[in-house]
């Protein structure tokens, strides 16, 4: 399975080397499927609705978060880290994600979840069992809170460990912006496949919304590429992180980062009165 470099080195090559980066993904870009039984339910006037694969983005798990972690593992690697821990529920697909890629890397990384109390449906027990199969160290705490207090002390005390932020996201500003960088490419992937007319540009793009790095590099790419989609960002997690100030922010946030690199980038602020 060939390993593609990513887009955004390619159309800006003053990032490859400073920005980093590792192979994990396979299978780029994602195929984009029509969906021509969905469209029977909607009154479209002549629309169409499109799916773009990323469960097909990685051999073991699909989803957004390999997207993200190419950039935030090859951060992980540079810094000669000694494993990786985060935070969340007891059925966090972040965290079985990080699992694996830890994992997978040779040599393997050490993966610590810190994860508290949700209910305990019968996917949330599967993930319990994942997480266990690829080699994580649980941590169980009761409140959000509280858990989030042992998971930042146990940073402290061992500082040869990467923390990630749940979703690989920044939260409250605060945080490194490569996981937003990585779907700000997965925009570029996206344009290079209406330039290519797999589809037309869509008038709207839905995602959800959890810790919104995944919603915030889209708004990011599209508007560096100046692509007219609208993103409409569907809210899975707490209002707390999932709102459009935060959206914004970790827009604002990955384009600064880029900038900093490479000044030839646009020069761009996403507005506080976008329309998401």
């Amino acid at each position: 399975m060939v390993k593609e470099e990513p887009i955004l080195f390619q159309k800006y090559p003053m990032l490859k080397n400073k920005v980093p980066w590792i192979p994990l993904l396979t299978n780029l870009p994602t195929p984009i499927e029509r969906l021509t039984e969905l469209e029977k339910g909607f009154e479209l006037d002549g629309g169409e609705i499109y799916i773009k694969r990323d469960d097909k983005i990685h051999p073991i798990y699909g989803g957004n978060k390999f997207r993200k972690f190419e950039f935030i593992f090859g951060k992980v690697l540079k810094k000669k880290k000694r494993g990786v821990v985060t935070i969340g529920g007891i059925g966090t697909n972040h965290g079985l994600a990080c699992a694996i890629a830890c994992h997978e890397l040779n040599p393997p990384l050490k993966c610590h979840l810190y994860l508290f109390h949700q209910p305990l449906t019968w996917h949330v027990q599967r993930l319990l069992l994942l997480f266990d199969y690829f080699g994580a160290k649980l941590h169980l705490g009761k409140g959000m809170i509280g858990t989030f207090i042992k998971f930042l002390f146990f940073k402290l005390i061992h500082p040869r460990y990467f923390l990630m932020f749940p979703g690989g996201s920044p939260l409250f500003g605060i945080g490194t912006s490569l996981g937003t960088v990585g779907f700000v490419n997965a925009a570029f992937e996206l344009k290079n496949q209406i330039n290519q007319n797999i589809f037309r540009e869509p008038d709207a793009i839905f995602v959800a919304g959890g810790t919104v790095g995944t919603a915030a590099g889209l708004v990011a790419g599209c508007k560096l590429l100046n692509l007219k989609s609208k993103v409409h960002v569907v809210m899975v997690s707490s209002s707390l992180t999932s709102n459009p100030s935060a959206v914004k922010r970790n827009a604002n946030k990955a384009i600064k980062y880029l900038r900093k690199i490479d000044k030839s980038i646009p020069n761009i602020t996403v507005p506080k009165e976008v329309d998401l």
